[in-house]
């Protein structure tokens, strides 16, 4: 009776639908660049997460972008130098002292 109840258990289990699981592996998160974003918001404020294999994935798919060229419309200012003047310094009353 035990072996059957057993078997009978074993075929429920193995015959059961299968459950759809979301792939996280590097492609993707370099696909979803919001869905790895939050990822590795997650797995770096948690650190039982950071262990799994999603957080790794989310790491090195953090590691394949750098060093990607930025894209064309980055900015309107990208690669102007900042200008270093400083304002005038108030005089007479003006200062505060």
């Amino acid at each position: 009776m035990i072996g059957g109840a057993a078997s009978l258990l074993l075929a429920l289990g193995l015959g059961g639908a299968a459950v759809p699981v979301a792939d996280f592996d590097i492609p993707y998160f370099l696909a979803n660049p919001k869905v790895h974003e939050e990822m590795l918001r997650r797995c770096h404020n948690d650190e039982r997460l950071a262990m799994t294999l999603e957080c790794e994935n989310a790491e090195r798919a953090g590691t394949r972008r750098i060093g990607r060229p930025l894209p064309r419309n980055f900015g309107k200012d990208f690669g102007k130098i900042p200008s270093t003047k400083q304002p005038p310094l108030p005089r007479g009353k003006e200062r505060g002292a």
